[in-house]
């Protein structure tokens, strides 16, 4: 069974495909004119995480594991790339 569709109802850039992180920066300040769009992205990603911290224990298990599976996945997605050196 699928639980997730990951197609957009409304094209964003001609596209219904999920947006990389640049094409949603990008989009933020050029179209929405947000002026720091990657600290709302991250505003975002920890209101979810505080949603399942705070409220996952009230929910069936078998759906907080689905629905922590497709945040996560969600959250990696617009996630900053990380370099790690020595």
């Amino acid at each position: 069974m699928t639980y997730a569709d990951r197609t957009m109802t409304l094209k964003m850039n001609r596209s219904v495909s999920y947006p990389t992180r640049d094409e949603l920066l990008e989009f933020g300040r050029n179209v929405c004119h947000v002026p720091d769009p990657a600290a709302v992205v991250e505003r975002i990603g920890d209101a979810m995480s505080a949603t399942l911290a705070n409220r996952g224990a009230g929910m069936p298990e078998d759906f907080l594991r689905t629905l922590r599976e497709e945040w996560d996945a969600g959250r990696s997605s617009v996630a900053p790339v990380r370099f790690f050196t020595r």
